[in-house]
C-alpha cells in the first residue's frame, strides 16, 4: 500500500540537519561521522524515490546510528509503511515525536501530520495488556508466537490469532491463545502454576516419576489429551525368545493407530510385498503437473516484468540525480529544471508498477508453492503393481495386483 511520502520530504529537508547539528541529547559525532550519515541518508533517498524501501531503509539506519537525529526517524517509519510493517512505523513516528520534543520543540504543522499518521497505525494494530498472577512472580519473560514482547507494557500484534507464553523461575510455562482485533486494546490474565508430579505405570509392577506442567488454555476452552502406549510380548514355545508383536499408541481422546496383526480393526495402511505401500493418503489425487508448470510460468513472466520497471525506475532517478548535481554545483542546463521533473515523475511512474508487479510476484511465488505441494507428481501407489501372499482353501500362493 502506497504512503503519502510528505513526512519523508519533510525530513529530506532537514538532511543538512543530520550532517551538521545532530541531537543535543546524544554525543556530538566527529565531522567524518557527520559526513558519512549524511552520505548514507541521500543514499536513503534516492533508493525511497525509486521504490526501493528495503534499500532505503537500511541506508536510513546507518545514518542514524552514526548521526542520530530525530528527523531520520520518519523516514525509517515511512520505510517501514511501505514494507507493510506497521507496528515498527509506529513505535518510531511515536519516538520521533518524544525526541524531537526533548531536542526542542516541534512544528506544530508537522506534529500533527505526523500524529495523524500515528493514530491511522493505530488501527490497523492490536494492542495487548498481559496480566500475570500471582503476584509474587519476578521477571517473567513473555513471547508472543515464540518472539519476545515487552514484559513490562502494552504488547502490540498484527490482528489474528496469537499465542502468548510466560516463563519465570519455579513456575510453569503459561500459555494462552489470544485473537488481536485492529485499534482495540484488551487486557489478557495468565495465571503461573508450579511444576506438579505424576506417576507412570511401566508394567510389571514398577513405576517411574515424571514432572509434567500445566496444560494450555484458549480463550477460556481447555483442551486435555493423552498419549498411552502399550507393548504386548508374546514367547515362542520352546525357544525361549521374547518377540514384541503388537504395539498400539492412542493420542488425545478416542484416537488408535492399527498395527498390522492386532485384534480388531486397523486404520493403518494397507501392506504388501514389493515396498508398496497402498493407504488412504496414497490414493488421494493432487491437481495436474500442467497446473504447476502454468503457475511456475506466469509467475516468472510477472518477475521478469518486476525487474524491468525496476531497472526502468533506477534509470530515470538515475537521470534526476544527474541533473540534481548539476544544479547543484551551478552548472545546470537552460532545460534541466523541466527535464528533471520529467525524469522524477517516470521514476515515480515506474516505482508504482515495479510494486504491483513485486506484489503480483510474491503472491504468485505463494501460490505456485502451495500448487507444487498439492501436484501429483506419480501415479498412486493403487495403481502399481504389487505382490502379497495369499491363503485360499485351495492353498497358499501370492497374490498380483494393481495396473500398469
Amino acid at each position: 500500500m502506497r504512503k503519502n511520502a510528505a513526512p519523508l520530504v519533510l525530513a529530506a529537508l532537514a538532511s543538512l540537519c543530520v550532517v551538521a547539528a545532530p541531537s543535543v541529547a546524544r554525543a556530538q559525532p566527529s565531522a567524518s561521522a557527520r559526513q558519512e550519515a549524511g552520505r548514507h541518508f541521500r543514499a536513503g533517498v534516492g533508493a525511497y524515490q525509486s521504490g526501493d524501501y528495503a534499500t532505503a531503509l537500511g541506508e536510513f539506519q546507518s545514518a542514524y546510528r552514526i548521526a542520530p537525529h530525530h528527523s531520520v526517524r520518519v523516514n525509517i517509519a515511512n520505510c517501514f509503511m511501505h514494507l507493510g510493517r506497521p507496528i515498527d512505523a509506529l513505535n518510531h513516528f511515536e519516538s520521533f515525536i518524544s525526541e524531537a520534543t526533548t531536542a526542542g520543540g516541534l512544528a506544530a504543522a508537522q506534529r500533527r501530520e505526523v500524529e495523524t499518521q500515528i493514530s491511522e497505525l493505530r488501527g490497523q494494530v492490536g494492542e495487548v495488556q498481559v496480566r500475570i498472577e500471582p503476584a509474587s512472580v519476578r521477571d517473567p519473560i513473555i513471547s508472543v508466537d515464540g518472539q519476545p514482547a515487552n514484559a513490562s507494557g502494552v504488547i502490540r500484534m498484527m490482528p489474528g490469532r496469537h499465542t502468548i507464553e510466560v516463563t519465570a523461575d519455579g513456575f510453569a510455562t503459561g500459555r494462552q491463545e489470544f485473537v488481536a482485533s485492529a485499534g482495540q486494546r484488551a487486557e489478557v490474565s495468565i495465571t503461573l502454576r508450579p511444576p506438579t508430579a505424576a506417576v507412570v505405570s511401566t508394567g510389571a509392577g514398577s513405576t517411574a516419576a515424571s514432572t509434567t506442567t500445566a496444560g494450555s488454555s484458549t480463550a477460556g476452552a481447555s483442551t486435555t489429551a493423552a498419549t498411552t502406549t502399550a507393548v504386548a510380548t508374546t514367547t515362542q514355545p520352546n525357544t525361549g525368545t521374547t518377540t514384541d508383536t503388537t504395539t498400539a499408541t492412542s493420542t488425545g481422546p478416542n484416537a488408535t493407530v492399527g498395527a498390522t496383526g492386532a485384534t480388531g480393526s486397523s486404520t493403518g495402511p494397507e501392506v504388501g510385498a514389493g515396498n508398496d505401500v497402498v493407504g488412504p493418503t496414497d490414493r488421494r489425487r493432487g491437481l495436474p503437473l500442467p497446473v504447476f508448470i502454468g503457475a511456475a510460468a506466469g509467475t516468472g513472466a510477472v518477475a521478469i516484468a518486476w525487474g524491468v520497471f525496476g531497472g526502468l525506475a533506477m534509470s530515470a532517478n538515475g537521470e534526476f540525480n544527474t541533473i540534481a548535481r548539476r544544479v547543484e554545483t551551478g552548472a545546470a542546463q537552460p532545460n534541466d529544471v523541466r527535464t528533471g521533473e520529467q525524469a522524477a515523475s517516470r521514476a515515480r511512474t515506474f516505482a508504482a508498477v515495479s510494486d504491483v508487479m513485486m506484489g503480483l510476484t510474491i503472491a504468485g511465488a505463494v501460490a505456485t508453492t502451495v500448487i507444487a505441494i498439492n501436484t501429483q507428481w506419480r501415479r498412486p501407489a493403487a495403481e502399481r503393481v504389487y505382490i502379497a501372499p495369499s491363503v485360499h482353501l485351495a492353498g497358499a500362493g501370492v497374490m498380483v495386483g494393481g495396473s500398469l
